[in-house]
């Protein structure tokens, strides 16, 4: 008895030490400003608050509050109505609300039949 549970119980913790040694996966780079009615707004506890002063992001770049980042090669890159800019750096365009995209695709719908996409 003896002989086959020692071997059930080495496979069993060496199953239980291989998936705990996997790395969990990277969590999506949040957003850290947002162009939104020509005003920069920052991300900051969860809420969308005025930008006030710069922002520094983690590549190095800045946000100033007049919608302009500064990168940090020196070039400056003006942010457009509804960008993002992720904590990392990255400009990205600001998620759609989801009544907004089921409004979109229901104009391609007629009478419970499909319409060809131009």
């Amino acid at each position: 008895m003896k002989r086959i549970l020692l071997p059930l119980l080495l496979l069993l913790l060496a199953a239980t030490a291989s998936r705990a040694q996997t790395p969990a996966a990277p969590a999506p780079a949040a957003a850290a400003a947002q162009m939104k009615d020509g005003r920069m707004l920052a991300l900051k506890n969860g809420q969308l608050t005025p930008l006030t002063a710069d922002l520094t992001l983690a590549n190095g770049a800045t946000v100033s509050p007049a919608g302009v980042m500064r990168l940090p090669t020196g070039q400056t890159m003006p942010l457009r109505e509804g960008e993002q800019v992720t904590t990392s750096g990255m400009v990205v365009p600001a998620p759609m609300p989801t009544a907004r995209r089921m409004s979109r695709a229901n104009k391609h719908v007629t009478k419970g039949m499909m319409k060809p996409m131009p």
